[in-house]
């Protein structure tokens, strides 16, 4: 017996329910697993990556934070390959943007291979917010109340090597973030929780991208 238009479109809508919730535990579990290695690399340089691994001079940006990291993901040989003192797009560094591993991918969301979601706010008060590291310590609005990295959508993606973030806009902060279908989009905090937030929850966003702006969010 043949099912009918109605039972496809249920089956369809059922299957691709199963789909979306499947997709998101990876980028669930994919930020859980940054949020370690955020931790693990402040565990060992007493703060969190600077927004860019920069020349010796501190002037030019030459790599992502994501290089950085990679030592704590399990990456330790990939880490080794690059040439820290070279910008990302060197003849050299180049050659391993290919290389991009699977904890920088938003299943949910396509874009060009070497390209990520996984993105650092930036702006002003937010832990990427200088050349520096931030440590905990100056995280005085508390970890469970600031933002560490977001997913951005397919527009604002970025080469994973490149020192390139989301510019947060002040006025709309929800601008450039990932929404899923339900309009809800994914936070890491630098706790190491990843929550959801629906359009509700947006108007808390200034409050919660900042580590020292001193905002009261309300409770629950």
């Amino acid at each position: 017996e043949k099912a009918t238009p109605d039972e496809i479109a249920k089956n369809k809508a059922v299957i691709d329910k199963i789909r979306e919730s499947a997709q998101r535990a990876v980028s669930v579990n994919n930020l859980k697993q940054i949020a370690l290695a955020m931790h693990g690399y402040h565990d060992v340089h007493k703060a969190f990556p600077a927004n860019a691994i920069y020349s010796n001079n501190g002037k030019t940006a030459l790599l992502s934070w994501r290089v950085a990291i990679l030592p704590y993901i399990d990456q330790a040989p990939l880490y080794r390959e690059f040439k820290l003192d070279e910008p990302w797009d060197s003849a050299h560094n180049q050659k391993l943007i290919a290389k991009m591993p699977e904890v920088f991918e938003n299943p949910r969301v396509k874009v060009k291979a070497g390209h990520t979601t996984i993105v650092a706010p930036v702006g002003d008060k937010t832990i990427f917010s200088g050349k520096e590291g931030m440590p905990l310590s100056k995280v005085v609005d508390g970890t469970s109340s600031t933002i560490l990295l977001v997913e951005c959508d397919a527009e604002h993606a970025v080469i994973w090597t490149k020192p390139d973030d989301l510019e947060i806009n002040a006025k709309e902060p929800a601008e450039g973030l990932y929404q899923d279908a339900r309009k809800q989009i994914l936070l890491l905090f630098a706790d190491g929780s990843v929550r959801g937030a629906g359009p509700k929850e947006w108007v808390n966003l200034p409050a919660w991208l900042t580590a020292s702006g001193g905002e009261i969010v309300p409770q629950e």
